[in-house]
């Protein structure tokens, strides 16, 4: 019965996944040198963004240092039929002037966890994760605790309830 308490407990006292950061982590290359980064957001990337390299998680480029990262969400380009949500990953290359690397991914891969292929631009693929809450880990710590104990406490015959009241009484 505690078992499942405290497993209820966990459940209704988690946060919401609206509430977590969302990890967006990218691996790229051809036709582009191979680039990668991760960036730790708020939220779902819902408008265009500038992530500089000061805010992101890790970045690294074969051609030079990373400059900005930019997120445009449902982005309507010529030629393609429908919206796509891009990602442009500028770096300096050769020590002079930074480019663009452009990567496509489906509409709606910022919005929603899930990996990703790009569907143009350079090849690459997009994680999008949910970052675990402490809170959550928290509480499935306790509840672990409060399982071992109850078990414990059924299947050892000195430790068991009914043993420890028949020595008082």
């Amino acid at each position: 019965m505690l078992l499942k308490s405290s497993l209820l407990i966990t459940l209704f006292l988690s946060p919401s996944p609206a509430n977590a950061d969302v990890i967006y982590t990218l691996v790229g290359g051809s036709p582009y040198p191979p680039a990668s980064f991760q960036y730790v957001a708020p939220g779902f990337i819902t408008n265009t963004t500038i992530v500089t390299p000061n805010d992101l998680a890790s970045c690294s480029s074969q051609t030079g240092p990373c400059v900005d990262v930019i997120f445009r969400p449902d982005l309507v380009l010529g030629g393609f039929p429908s919206a796509v949500d891009l990602i442009d990953l500028q770096v300096v290359y050769q020590n002079r002037q930074y480019v663009d690397d452009g990567y496509d991914f489906p509409s709606g891969a910022f919005g929603a966890y899930g990996v990703y292929a790009s569907t143009a631009g350079g090849t690459a693929t997009l994680t999008v994760s949910e970052t675990p809450e402490p809170a959550t880990a928290i509480l499935f710590c306790l509840a672990g605790i409060i399982a071992i104990c109850q078990t414990r406490l059924n299947h050892n015959p000195t430790l068991s309830r009914t043993a420890i009241f028949r020595r008082s009484a």
